[in-house]
């Protein structure tokens, strides 16, 4: 899927029914957005979404093209614990690599095979390497009893043989991973959905510089409206069945999607997930301590101008069922 302008596409390939019985695959995804706006940069963005009912070492496999030229000198390999990066660098051009883990540290591995590259049956035409779920009690290695896998991988593929990838930051979110790119001409937002389900909100703060393209992937079909620090951005903005994204372009700050299919949401479901409970604690205790993004009217509960134990406290109470007090 994607736009009518071609400013991004996506597509969401579900595995799982190619997975023998005895693979106890439970689920076996990946979402991909291909940021691809004219003019400006293009970046290409995985999302993996593995899980088993029984424990087994999971991996995904890169193939990066030699073109004859020898691995020591086409490819920089920096992988190990908690992800990595691959370089491949051929004449003219350059394929630039990120993997990050997004279950926390210590649960991606980037790893290869051979020092080189090489592998059983390839001939020498490719260099590969893989992601897998990692063994957090012996980082550096796949877990061979893991029942989830997941993990984010950016491509920046480009012409300048000299070019690097920008900062890459992770917002934190419920029910979703989140990747921010903050490329100097025109940052990117990538957000997935986990677990294999659709969502009918999601909440995080960026921090990139100047507007972003973000993509949202994994919204329940309907109509969406989105807020930046409190303030309208897109309005009844169609996600179609068996699409699934939502487009926007936005500067930084705390962004909040929302259904509006739902009657309002509850003030103090601060992270727009539909209910209120200890996330939202969480997120509003996060942003009245300073170390949570910045203070919008999105988490100003009783709209006095501050976030601080005032407005935690209503969130609290609204978690236990006591109503969410708005006003002073």
């Amino acid at each position: 899927t994607g736009d009518s302008q071609s400013r991004y596409a996506y597509a969401l390939t579900d595995m799982t029914g190619a997975y023998a019985a005895n693979m106890k695959a439970t689920r076996v995804q990946r979402s991909v957005i291909h940021f691809k706006k004219s003019g400006i940069q293009d970046y290409l963005v995985w999302y993996d979404d593995v899980a088993t009912s029984a424990g087994t070492t999971m991996k995904a496999y890169m193939h990066f093209y030699l073109n004859g030229i020898a691995p020591s000198s086409a490819i920089n390999f920096q992988g190990g614990n908690s992800g990595g990066t691959v370089t491949n660098t051929q004449a003219g051009s350059r394929l630039l690599t990120t993997v990050l883990p997004t279950a926390g540290t210590n649960t991606a591995f980037l790893g290869r095979d051979s020092a080189n590259g090489s592998y059983s049956g390839g001939g020498g035409y490719t260099y590969r390497a893989f992601v897998c779920a990692e063994n957090a009690a012996a980082p550096g290695s796949c877990n061979a009893s893991s029942t989830q896998g997941e993990w984010i991988v950016v491509h920046k593929p480009t012409t300048n043989s000299s070019d690097t990838m920008p900062a890459l930051k992770q917002p934190s979110a419920t029910n979703f991973r989140v990747v921010q790119i903050d490329d100097a001409t025109s940052p990117k937002v990538a957000a997935f959905a986990v677990s294999g389900n659709t969502y009918t909100g999601v909440s995080f703060t960026t921090t990139h510089a100047g507007t972003a393209q973000y993509v949202i992937a994994g919204l329940t079909t309907g109509t969406y409206n989105v807020t930046l620090n409190g303030s309208p951005i897109v309005t009844n903005q169609t996600v179609a069945d068996g699409d699934n994204t939502l487009y926007f372009e936005s500067g930084s700050g705390n962004i909040v999607v929302t259904s509006g299919n739902q009657v309002a949401l509850n003030k103090c479901d601060v992270n727009a997930d539909g209910v209120v409970n200890s996330a939202d604690v969480t997120l509003e205790t996060s942003v009245a301590l300073g170390s949570g993004g910045a203070c919008t009217s999105v988490f100003d509960i009783n709209q006095d101008g501050l976030c601080n134990v005032v407005d935690v406290q209503r969130v609290i109470d609204a978690a236990l069922g006591l109503g969410c007090r708005t006003t002073p």
